[in-house]
């Protein structure tokens, strides 16, 4: 499958796994994992967030299968910008994944960033990954390199993140699921943070598909490094959400809310707000092998922006099949 993207802007996320995802994983539950891959591969056109940082993004990527491995390449252009700077990344990724048994799987990924910070710096970026079928689910466990390049202070700083990361996905019955993981970052400003996230969810109908579930998030940093991202002591959020999933021969969409309450302490200010947020897809199948989307997402949820500020994004999606 090869997936295209066009000219995009979204908020930062130094954690990849903080904006919420929408596309047609819902197809089959809206598994967790798949969430957050959409979610980091997926181009947009346009994000507004209240501390006005804006990012273009322009992506690539291509991904086969040959026997039981499975390949991809995927390449992305970054131009981020804030009232006093203008900056640039540019991400290239080689990975492959393989089905080592009926039981147990393994990838890994190699590439670099290079940042056009006001000179030019190259970093290594990769992953190393392996999965379990477990008791009716799936566990796994990752090791991840990054360059942070969502705003153009992140660039400026040439922050790196390593992430050592464990998740475990049960689906309890056809209709109640649940989901946990748990992660180590380390940056390159010697901060460093460990984050649980929990999901909880249950299929109030199958056809189509209406899911209720609550989401709890537990963020701690070290300190502010002040950097250019969020990193808050003790932070705390808990969502109650819903989903609608619907899909026909030409047509699908996806739309999801959620509502909660947020609690945080940085630069010893103590912060509590009441959250609400959604996004949405909707896809056209003119052929068999080809999906044309749009997807939009927006909210306060501090956590879901590298700045900690509220964001709105809006973009296209291009998946051709061959």
């Amino acid at each position: 499958m090869s997936h295209f993207g066009a000219i995009g802007r979204r908020p930062a996320s130094g954690n990849p796994q903080s904006i919420e995802a929408c596309e047609c994983a819902a197809r089959t539950g809206i598994s967790e994992v798949e969430r957050r891959y959409r979610r980091e591969t997926r181009p947009s056109v346009e994000a507004r967030y209240s501390d006005k940082n804006r990012l273009k993004r322009y992506s690539l990527s291509g991904n086969f299968s040959l026997e039981n491995q499975k390949y991809g390449l995927s390449y992305r252009h970054t131009d981020a910008s804030d009232p006093s700077r203008d900056k640039r990344a540019e991400d290239l990724l080689f990975k492959v994944y393989s089905r080592l048994t009926d039981t147990f799987g393994a990838g890994a990924g190699i590439g670099f960033t290079q940042l056009g910070d006001g000179h030019t710096s190259t970093f290594p970026t990769g992953h190393l990954r392996v999965d379990a079928k477990l008791f009716g689910g799936t566990a796994g466990a990752n090791l991840t390199r990054e360059v942070l390049s969502d705003t153009a202070e992140l660039i400026e700083n040439r922050i790196r993140m390593t992430v050592v990361g464990l998740y475990l996905s049960h689906p309890v019955t056809e209709r109640f699921s649940l989901y946990g993981n748990y992660n180590y970052k380390s940056f390159s400003d010697s901060n460093h943070a460990n984050e649980l996230q929990l999901v909880s969810q249950y299929a109030v109908y199958l056809a189509p598909r209406i899911v209720i579930g609550h989401r709890f998030r537990l963020l701690d940093f070290q300190k502010q490094s002040h950097s250019g991202y969020f990193d808050p002591n003790n932070y705390l959020a808990n969502r109650a959400f819903s989903s609608i999933y619907y899909e026909n021969r030409i047509f699908y969409t996806y739309l999801e809310g959620y509502v909660g309450y947020e609690t945080f302490r940085r630069n010893g200010v103590t912060t509590n707000n009441l959250i609400h947020g959604g996004s949405g897809s909707l896809g056209v199948k003119p052929t068999t092998n080809l999906a044309i989307e749009v997807n939009a997402e927006g909210g306060n949820f501090t956590a879901g922006s590298v700045s900690g500020f509220s964001y709105f994004i809006i973009g296209p999606r291009l998946s051709y099949r061959f």
